[in-house]
């Protein structure tokens, strides 16, 4: 038997609310104690057929996205086996790159045996770093069906490894036996593709912010576009050198190769429940946190530091 590997794949733009659901809803897996850790989650942005290196091995993959099938916003979208070929393009903001990418993967023989496209119905796809409230209410229900089609996955797993060994459902198998290993240990194995992992996030939002700035750009016949200002909270998951590293990339040798792009890192800022003011918090990471500067309690919860948006864009007039 092949050893199964399981991945979900979260696609979306984080520049256009609700079309930011399947980066977001990935963000929130990663967070979430009951998601396995053998599970591989992959940031797809709007990568397309830059995937098909990281996709490449995945037997079994859930891919994440707002759908726009013209059902009510929030609507819980689901597409699997034949119904995928069957989906109108139109009917996916990124559709017609993963249909690409299914293709391109089906042509070398190496597409996953399984895939389950989930999302949700968008109601808006406008500029903006939030979710609609819509959206937003239906998303703890997709992050729901995609926990547990991973886990039946995984179920299924391990019952065809039990079967392959001979163990019976009153044995307990190997603990190795039981589930294809996690993405931290096959990153381990290879810096070069620990690296690859690092930045394929913040590459989808490189292109996401150049984008924004191309059509602020259109809006002024014969502007050039010269510099895009962007503020990234330390909560926000993105790695600041690794943003400033990948807009390098995707600008070098093009017309863009003169763009500046500069960040502004926002710090976490905490309001202690105790004493009701608010702190800034040198701790990075939204599990923990220092206790309230003011009146010393543990009390607190973050309202802001996982910002990522645009501050300003600077264009020179003809």
């Amino acid at each position: 038997m092949n050893p199964q590997r399981i991945a979900v794949l979260g696609l979306g733009n984080l520049m256009r609310t609700d079309d930011a659901l399947g980066m977001l809803a990935l963000q929130r897996l990663r967070a979430d104690p009951r998601f396995p850790k053998s599970v591989t989650l992959i940031d797809g942005g709007t990568l397309g057929l830059d995937l098909l290196y990281p996709l490449d091995g995945i037997t079994h993959l859930v891919a994440l996205d707002a759908i726009d099938a013209g059902a009510r916003p929030g609507t819980l979208l689901r597409y699997a086996g034949e119904a995928i070929a069957e989906l109108p393009i139109s009917k996916s903001v990124h559709l017609l790159g993963f249909s690409d990418l299914m293709g391109a993967m089906r042509l070398v023989e190496r597409a996953p045996e399984e895939v389950v496209v989930l999302g949700l119905q968008p109601e808006s796809t406008e500029w903006g770093t939030e979710l609609t409230p819509t959206v937003e209410t239906s998303l703890t229900t997709l992050l729901e069906c995609a926990l547990g089609q991973v886990t039946r996955w995984l179920h299924e797993t391990a019952d065809e490894a039990d079967s392959e060994v001979g163990i019976g459902r009153g044995e307990r198998a190997p603990a190795e036996s039981s589930h294809p290993r996690g993405i931290d240990e096959k990153l381990a194995d290879s810096p070069e593709s620990c690296a690859e992992a690092w930045l394929m996030h913040e590459v989808g939002i490189a292109s996401a912010i150049l984008e924004a700035g191309h059509e602020e750009t259109a809006r002024r016949p014969g502007a050039k576009l010269m510099r895009i200002g962007v503020r990234v909270g330390v909560l926000s998951g993105v790695d600041v050198d690794a943003l400033q590293f990948a807009f390098e990339c995707i600008t070098a040798e093009t017309d863009d190769e003169k763009v500046v792009l500069t960040t502004e890192k926002c710090p976490r800022v905490n309001r202690c429940e105790n004493c009701g003011r608010e702190s800034s918090s040198p701790v990075e990471s939204p599990f923990t946190d220092a206790p309230c500067p003011h009146c010393n309690s543990a009390h607190t919860r973050f309202v802001s530091g996982d910002q990522l948006d645009i501050a300003y864009i600077e264009v020179e007039e003809p």
